[in-house]
């Protein structure tokens, strides 16, 4: 039986006079050179520009990027860098989030606290951890926020607290502020 044609192979022929291994290097990325690395797919540059600060990065400063194919899935880069990419998560995140609090008033309806930094979304009748555990496995508010975003706000189920009323809520079943006002 012949032998593959790469030089230094001593597998048997397969395909168009490569072993299996070369064909499908071959036949995947058109080079029987191109090495896999360990554990992923190959990426063959070894710089790109980012495509928002425009800046000529190493290929180790841009995130993966897998994208299906006719002939599988290949591997390619981010456009933006790790760090641009993050810059952009972190403002789109946030933009979301005042997004949500402002649909809730901006405000914790039990003590009026209104600083940004305090506040956050409260189901009234409890149960949170498994109702985000259910809509977000992630555990990423963010995917909290779209949901909320995506069913209209309802208010009859989630309210503006600020940490200190939500937490006290949790713990004790009722805030402090509701507290005093009932005695």
């Amino acid at each position: 039986m012949p032998l593959c044609k790469f030089k230094g192979c001593s597998k048997e022929h397969h395909s168009k006079g490569y072993c299996e291994t070369h064909y499908m290097r071959l036949w995947k990325w058109g080079d029987v050179n191109r090495v896999d690395p360990p554990g992923r797919d190959p990426v063959h540059a070894t710089t790109k520009q980012c495509g928002r600060c425009h800046k000529i990065l190493p290929a180790t400063d841009f995130f993966p990027r897998r994208i299906k194919g006719k002939r599988g899935i290949k591997q390619c880069l981010q456009a933006y860098c790790k760090k641009c990419r993050n810059d952009y998560k972190k403002a789109w995140s946030l933009a979301v989030r005042l997004e949500v609090l402002k649909a809730y008033g901006n405000r914790c309806v039990c003590c009026g606290e209104s600083h940004i930094d305090f506040l956050t979304i409260d189901h009234i009748n409890g149960r949170g951890r498994e109702h985000r555990q259910h809509v977000a496995p992630s555990g990423s508010s963010g995917s909290f926020y779209i949901w909320l975003k995506k069913k209209g706000y309802p208010k009859k189920e989630f309210c503006c607290l600020c940490m200190n009323c939500n937490w006290a809520k949790g713990i004790h079943g009722i805030c402090p502020h509701k507290r005093k006002t009932r005695t």
